[in-house]
C-alpha cells in the first residue's frame, strides 16, 4: 500500500485513478461473492483470489469467515488509497485552472503587444517620412514649405528694422504728454519763493515722504483699544466694566471688633439688583468714552485724508505794472463819480 501511495509521482494522475477504480471493483466483487458462498455453499474463483493477493497461507474454493474478514480490510485499504487519489485529483484541477487562467492573460498580452509593435512600427515610418521631408525642405531653402525653417530663419536673423520701424511709427497726442508732465510737474521742480523752512504749497510735493509727513500718518498714530483687542494686541478688555468697585463685603465692621453685622437676603437681593441696574449705565458710558478716544486718535488720520485748499500763487513777475494800472482805473472810477455829481 505505501508502495502504491508512493508511486503517485511523476505519472499522470489518471492513471492513478483508473488503477484504484479497477482495484476497488475487484476487490468488492470478490467481497459479495463470498457472501454468497456463504449463504448457499458455492465455490469460488481461485484465480480471483489469486489476483487480489490476500495474505493466506491456503487458499480454499469454499469460503471462510476468516477469508471474509481479510477481504473487507483490504477493501477498506483499496478505499483509503482511492481517496488520496481523489484528493490529490482535486488539487490538480485547481492548479490546471490557474494554469488555464494566466494562460488566457498571456494570450491578451500578447495580442496587445502585437497591436503596440504595429503602432510602434506605423510611428516610425510617419516620423521618417516627416524627417526626410524636412530634410529635403532644409536642403533647397524653402522655409515656407516647412515649420523647422521658420524656426531657424526667426532664430537666425531677427526682425529689428520691424520693430524698430513700428516704435517710430507709433503717434504720441500732445494731451497725454501734457497730463504725464501735471502729474509728475509736482515731484520734479520747486514753487516760485520756495524756502526750504517754508512749507510746501498745496500743489507740490517732495518725491519722497518727509519726517513730518510720516509721523502724521496712519503709521505712528496708535489704534483704539477696542481694535487693538480684535486683532489680539491687548491684554485687559477696556470696554467690560470693572466689578470689583461694586462688589461689597458681605460683613461690616464696626468700632468695637465684637460688632460684626451680617446682611440680611432682602438686603442681597436689593443690592444685587442695583449692581444689575448699575452695569448698562456703566457699559453706555465706558462705550461712548472709547468712542472719544477713538475719534480723538482719528483726528490726525482725518486731517492727512483731507484734501488740501487750493491757494492762489501770485507768479506775477512785475507786480509794479499792475499796480499802477490797477491806481489808473482807480482814478478813472473817481472821475465818472465826481461828473455824476456834478451833474
Amino acid at each position: 500500500m505505501n508502495k502504491r501511495i508512493n508511486e503517485v509521482s511523476g505519472r499522470p494522475i489518471g492513471e492513478y485513478l483508473s488503477r484504484d477504480i479497477s482495484d476497488f471493483q475487484r476487490v468488492s466483487r470478490t467481497l459479495f461473492e463470498c457472501f454468497s458462498s456463504l449463504a448457499t455453499g458455492a465455490t469460488l474463483n481461485s484465480q480471483q483470489l489469486q489476483q487480489i493477493q490476500l495474505p493466506i497461507d491456503q487458499i480454499s474454493n469454499n469460503a471462510t469467515p476468516n477469508m471474509v474478514l481479510q477481504l473487507m480490510n483490504h477493501l477498506i485499504d483499496v478505499d483509503k488509497i482511492y481517496q488520496n487519489t481523489l484528493k490529490k485529483l482535486e488539487k490538480h484541477q485547481k492548479i490546471q485552472k490557474e494554469i488555464t487562467e494566466i494562460q488566457k492573460e498571456i494570450e491578451e498580452k500578447d495580442k496587445l503587444i502585437s497591436t503596440l509593435a504595429l503602432n510602434l512600427k506605423d510611428i516610425e515610418s510617419f516620423l521618417e517620412n516627416e524627417l526626410s521631408q524636412d530634410n529635403v525642405n532644409i536642403n533647397n531653402g524653402n522655409a515656407s514649405d516647412g515649420i523647422v525653417n521658420e524656426v531657424l530663419i526667426d532664430l537666425k536673423q531677427p526682425d529689428d528694422a520691424a520693430s524698430m520701424d513700428n516704435i517710430v511709427n507709433r503717434e504720441v497726442s500732445p494731451e497725454d504728454l501734457i497730463s504725464y508732465a501735471h502729474k509728475i510737474s509736482g515731484t520734479t521742480s520747486a514753487p516760485f519763493g520756495y524756502q526750504p523752512n517754508a512749507p510746501l504749497a498745496s500743489l507740490f510735493k517732495p518725491p519722497a515722504p518727509q519726517d513730518e509727513m510720516m509721523r502724521s500718518s496712519v503709521l505712528f498714530t496708535k489704534p483704539p483699544p477696542h481694535v487693538l483687542k480684535y486683532y489680539g494686541l491687548a491684554e485687559i478688555d477696556v470696554t467690560t466694566p470693572t466689578m470689583a468697585a461694586n462688589i461689597s463685603s458681605p460683613f461690616s465692621i464696626g468700632g468695637n471688633v465684637g460688632d460684626v453685622t451680617t446682611p440680611t437676603s432682602k438686603e442681597q437681593e436689593d443690592q444685587q439688583q442695583q449692581q444689575q441696574q448699575q452695569q448698562p449705565q456703566q457699559q453706555l458710558s465706558q462705550s461712548q468714552q472709547s468712542q472719544q478716544q477713538t475719534e480723538s486718535e482719528l483726528q490726525p488720520i482725518q486731517s492727512i485724508l483731507q484734501p488740501p485748499q487750493q491757494l492762489n500763487i501770485d507768479l506775477d513777475l512785475n507786480p509794479d505794472l499792475d499796480s499802477s494800472g490797477d491806481d489808473d482805473d482807480e482814478d478813472d472810477d473817481d472821475e465818472e463819480s465826481e461828473e455824476v455829481e456834478w451833474d
